[in-house]
């Protein structure tokens, strides 16, 4: 079975080459995922918001605070900005906010999911430090998934086995923590019943040779 890897420009990106060789384990492969998990932070930039800043110095100043520095926790600034701010500061701090918030979510999601595993299935290969990838069926669903960056499709071939599971096992993203975590057992134990199989998901580690770069074939093909 053919097997793709859709690759999202910016991560590792010199190790993608026609007939190459890559090893992923987890010490030496930190895929995207685990970049956004770990770099996720809930502070901004005080110079992107002059005017909010100017606002909070002065009301610290009358409290004897010390002034804002360069970046603020954005939960300081959000009580701020909708009791002194313009509607355009408001949609401009609240939209920091819903992104973040997002973030946090998946975090939650993939630290729980990582922390059952290493717990229950630690013979299964982390999310955190795995190659993604998909069969056939599955390259159009995740072209429309990855919408955030270029993207370039390989052709691969694992060595070992792949952990084969399904996105839709994976734990709701507004459920706790401990939630989370007792929902992980269905990823790592995945029965195909009742599932889309386009949503597919492979889990690649070892040693996993570049077949061929097929980004522009799939493309016109789709």
């Amino acid at each position: 079975m053919d097997l793709y890897h859709l690759h999202l420009k910016g991560n590792h990106d010199k190790q993608y080459k026609e007939g190459s060789t890559i090893i992923i384990n987890d010490n030496n492969f930190n895929n995207r995922l685990y970049d956004r998990v770990m770099n996720t932070g809930y502070f901004v930039k005080t110079s992107d918001y002059p005017r909010i800043t100017i606002i909070a110095n002065a009301l610290n100043e009358q409290l004897g605070f010390a002034p804002l520095g360069e970046y603020v926790n954005l939960g300081e600034i959000i009580p701020i900005s909708l009791s002194y701010g313009t509607a355009t500061d408001n949609k401009k701090i609240l939209m920091e906010a819903s992104q973040m918030l997002h973030n946090a979510a998946i975090n939650k999601r993939e630290l729980s999911v990582e922390e059952y595993r290493k717990n229950y299935e630690p013979t299964k290969p982390s999310r955190l430090h795995s190659l993604y990838a998909c069969d056939e069926s599955g390259v159009e669903y995740w072209l429309r998934c990855l919408l955030d960056g270029d993207i370039d499709i390989y052709r691969i071939e694992p060595e070992n086995e792949p952990f084969q599971t399904n996105e839709q096992l994976l734990p709701d993203e507004t459920t706790t923590y401990i939630d989370s975590y007792n929902a992980a057992k269905r990823y790592f134990n995945p029965r195909s019943r009742d599932l889309n199989r386009v949503s597919d998901e492979y889990l690649v580690q070892g040693r996993v040779k570049i077949l061929e770069k097929v980004d522009e074939i799939r493309r016109n093909s789709l």
